[in-house]
């Protein structure tokens, strides 16, 4: 525990190249400062605009850099949690700006309705849609780490939607479209709202082979800590 953190730092220092054998407790505890720090910081610019402080434009250049550094550090730790030496490539910064672009679009707007009063939303809760959005980001980074494939896709004991029931009758997936192995691409990854009607709340996972993948209680761990996140008043 000592070597993953820093005292002024407490985040797991994905960028160690000492860094292997990764604790899931240490991932987990990681996951949830990243929560709680975008949280805070994202309702502060949220507060500060709606005070007048900062205008729009300021919003969103901050808002945008903050959504950056917080969604790359949970795509990082998920896949840190498949592959414990896993180095951010020029691919994973592709996948990850992809991501990003349609948000940036989302807080533009978000800003804009704040800035002139038109709330259908309390911002709180609209905040929080980014906060959840962090899950999507780290099953984005587990699938990344992962190979090929075949992959199935599972059902929990959550309640389900159509579209999940009919995705998971539809393998065996392979990663991509070209990842060669002559199979349907994965529709979309658990918890990142592509396919489940309930977005970040889904409670499927993915297996390689029918095989769980490394630290496979992450992903109910991660929602119940996002849920516990977004619900805090303090």
């Amino acid at each position: 525990m000592t070597d993953a953190f820093s005292g002024r730092n407490p985040y797991l220092r994905t960028y160690s190249n000492t860094f292997g054998n990764v604790d899931e407790m240490v991932i987990l505890r990681s996951f949830e400062l990243t929560a709680r720090r975008f949280r805070s910081k994202l309702l502060r610019l949220v507060d500060d605009l709606a005070a007048g402080r900062i205008d729009v434009k300021a919003f969103t250049t901050s808002s945008s850099r903050l959504l950056r550094t917080e969604f790359g550090i949970a795509y990082a730790l998920g896949a840190l949690s498949i592959s414990p030496f896993h180095t951010l490539a020029v691919r994973d910064i592709r996948v990850i700006d992809g991501e990003l672009q349609e948000e940036r679009a989302f807080l533009r707007s978000f800003a804009k309705d704040l800035d002139r009063g038109f709330v259908v939303l309390d911002p709180v809760q609209r905040a929080g849609l980014y906060l959840q959005a962090l899950r999507g980001m780290f099953e984005l980074g587990r699938i990344e780490a992962l190979p090929a494939g075949p992959y199935d896709w599972n059902l929990s004991d959550t309640e389900h939607c159509l579209e999940c029931i009919e995705v998971s009758g539809g393998g065996p997936y392979q990663k991509t479209p070209t990842s060669g192995l002559g199979i349907p691409p994965l529709p979309g990854i658990p918890g990142s709202g592509d396919v489940c009607r309930g977005l970040t709340r889904c409670g499927c996972y993915i297996t390689l082979s029918g095989i769980p993948t490394p630290h496979v209680n992450l992903e109910r761990e991660i929602r119940n800590v996002l849920a516990e996140v977004l619900h805090d008043t303090s």
